[in-house]
């Protein structure tokens, strides 16, 4: 290669000493650009396993939501029925009280009357 560069009389040849240079710059990048294409090569392999985790990862979410959507709801008759039992015992104690407050009015009522009737009987004595 040295030869090449050497002009007959000894002398190196500029212009083919700057052919060589850039043949050498050539290299130079076609390496790098080499190396860097392997090593993206290599970062996409492993993007595209991290890609496939993922989407195995979604894919089973997805599943179990599914799943769950395809469970019966708690609707509103269930609600109607499930609440009937608690309706009929709370108008049972509404009933209750009810009576037991006409029960305390008959009561204070006649609680007045015999005070009356005592205050009535120590008048005279």
């Amino acid at each position: 290669m040295i030869a090449s560069v050497l002009r007959a009389d000894g002398k190196p040849d500029d212009g083919k000493k700057l052919m060589d240079m850039f043949f050498k710059f050539i290299s130079a990048a076609s390496m790098a650009l080499i190396f860097w294409i392997f090593g993206s090569v290599n970062t996409l392999k492993e993007d595209n396993g991290n890609i496939k985790k993922d989407l195995q990862y979604l894919t089973q979410k997805v599943e179990s939501i599914n799943d769950f959507t395809q469970q019966p709801r708690f609707t509103k008759d269930d609600y109607n029925t499930q609440i009937t039992p608690l309706l009929n015992q709370v108008n049972k104690n509404t009933a209750e009280l009810n009576s037991r407050g006409q029960f305390m009015e008959d009561t204070q009522s006649r609680l007045i009357k015999l005070e009356y009737k005592m205050e009535e009987v120590q008048r005279k004595r």
